[in-house]
C-alpha cells in the first residue's frame, strides 16, 4: 500500500513539470520594417553595383545642397548611412524624405576605418561613386549640381550607382 501515494506523487510531479515546460518558439526573423509609402514623404531605391569584394562596409552621404556637398570632407551631409551587409548589387531603402533635390557620394570602406583612404598623391585606394554616375577626371570630384536629382512626394526614386577605382 505504501507504493501507491510515491506513484501519485511521482504522476502529480511529472504533470506540474509538463505543464512548466512548454516548447520555446524560435523569435520570428529580425526583417526590417519599411514604412508605408504615404503622400508625406519621398524616398530613394539605391542599387550600388561593382564591389570587388563584400569586406567591410559603404558609407553613404545624402546631400541636399551644394553647400553640404562642397563641405562633405568635413562630414556634413543631410542624412550618413553605414550599410555593413553587403552584396553585388547592394539595394539601399532611403526613407521618409522630404521632396527636393539630393545627390549622393558613396565609398567602399573595405577595412571599415570610416574614411576613404588614398595612396600617397590623394587617389582613393577604395572604390567610391556618385549620382548621376558622372565622369571622374583628373579635376576631382563632380560637382553638385552634375550628381543631383529630384524626388517627389509619395514616389519612390531609382539611384544606381556604378563604383569606381583606380
Amino acid at each position: 500500500m505504501e507504493i501507491r501515494p510515491v506513484f501519485s506523487f511521482i504522476i502529480i510531479l511529472f504533470i506540474l513539470l509538463m505543464i512548466n515546460c512548454k516548447k520555446k518558439e524560435a523569435p520570428p526573423p529580425d526583417y526590417p520594417i519599411l514604412p508605408a509609402i504615404t503622400n508625406d514623404y519621398a524616398y530613394i531605391n539605391c542599387q550600388i553595383i561593382d564591389f570587388d569584394n563584400t569586406n567591410g562596409q559603404v558609407v553613404l552621404g545624402l546631400f541636399n545642397s551644394e553647400t553640404e556637398w562642397d563641405k562633405s570632407q568635413d562630414g556634413i551631409a543631410y542624412r550618413e548611412y553605414f550599410i555593413d551587409s553587403l552584396s553585388d548589387p547592394l539595394n539601399f531603402f532611403i526613407d521618409t524624405l522630404p521632396e527636393g533635390t539630393f545627390a549622393i557620394k558613396i565609398y567602399h570602406d573595405e577595412n571599415s576605418n570610416n574614411e576613404c583612404d588614398l595612396n600617397l598623391i590623394g587617389i582613393p585606394t577604395e572604390k567610391f561613386g556618385f549620382s548621376n554616375n558622372p565622369s571622374i577626371g583628373l579635376s576631382g570630384e563632380p560637382s553638385y549640381d552634375e550628381c543631383k536629382f529630384t524626388i517627389s512626394l509619395n514616389d519612390t526614386t531609382n539611384i544606381e550607382i556604378d563604383l569606381i577605382g583606380f
